[in-house]
């Protein structure tokens, strides 16, 4: 007798093809992979698999050397999510473990229960991931971010965000705070507009423009918070920018200046006040640096000399 075979060829080499993209997939994502009999509790575990637990190319490594590995502290989330994987379907977890050197690592586990006729849970397929350094990148960018918190709120400075393309801002309590809104409203970006003074809104878009062009914003400004106060901001930002090189956010921080400038002022006016009574003065007065050399002398010392 003669039977044609062709699907069943076709449907072997598709999953073969299939296993062979599994398998790249797993290596090129350096994980390791077990298989585990829920029946008969046999487990199977890949060289990788045993590499990530610290076991290289070392033979007989059972499941009972890899389950004494979890740190004592993450052990109950991986018997919790090992029980409610049958009833879920599926297994996820991130744990610590031990290496036989004493160093601490992480791992991410995923899984999937595969279920008889019956629906019992008779097998269960999975992979495990070392998650170490992104555990420490994601450790380093908190600690980062809880150093910038600290910066910020030190200098008491306002944190802003504008998306160019829908006009929808998000604005700290500090900086609402400085422009005279109650934390935690809402203002939209016209509402924020309205508290710039009338005569510094050229300023206002001056900067915008050029910070659009150059992706950098820096300048200074008088705001009022209240119809009858004036106060003075610096802002500072970056523009960010899509595939084809167009804005579409800018960020940055405004801080009130308002001390410093009125400390400037009251500086040039005290000097431009001494310039005046010394320049009028019967009398030749004159002002050295430690060098010796002339950093001021009034008309009358001019007119003598």
């Amino acid at each position: 007798t003669v039977v044609d075979i062709t699907e069943q060829k076709q449907s072997q080499q598709a999953l073969e093809e299939s296993e062979q993209r599994i398998r790249l997939a797993v290596e090129a994502a350096k994980m390791g992979t077990f298989d585990w009999n829920l029946v008969s509790n046999n487990f199977k575990s890949s060289q990788r698999l045993n590499d990530i637990f610290g076991f290289p190319d070392q033979p007989n490594i059972t499941h009972r050397h890899l389950l004494d590995a979890f740190h004592p502290e993450d052990k109950p989330t991986r018997d919790k999510a090992v029980a409610e994987a049958p009833e879920k379907g599926s297994l996820s977890y991130e744990a610590r473990i031990y290496w036989p050197d004493g160093s601490i690592r992480w791992i991410k586990v995923f899984g999937k229960v595969i279920y008889n006729e019956k629906a019992q849970a008779i097998r269960m397929y999975g992979t495990v991931m070392d998650s170490t350094e992104e555990k420490a990148t994601l450790h380093s960018l908190e600690e980062n971010e809880h150093r910038l918190s600290i910066v910020i709120q030190a200098a008491e400075l306002g944190t802003w965000e504008l998306n160019l393309l829908t006009r929808e801002p998000i604005y700290s309590d500090r900086y609402l705070q400085i422009l005279g809104f109650m934390p935690g409203s809402h203002p939209t970006h016209d509402e924020i507009l309205t508290k710039i003074h009338p005569d510094d809104m050229p300023i206002r878009n001056e900067a915008i423009k050029k910070a659009l062009e150059t992706g950098s914003l820096d300048f200074e400004m008088r705001i009022k918070p209240t119809p009858d106060s004036i106060r003075w901001i610096r802002s500072r930002g970056k523009v960010f920018y899509d595939e084809k090189n167009a804005p579409w956010r800018i960020m940055g921080t405004t801080m009130d200046i308002t001390e410093q400038k009125t400390a400037f002022t009251a500086l040039q006016a005290s000097e431009l006040l001494f310039k005046t009574i010394a320049n009028v003065s019967p009398v030749g007065l004159w002002m050295t640096d430690v060098n010796g050399k002339n950093t001021f002398v009034n008309d009358t010392w001019v007119d003598w000399t």
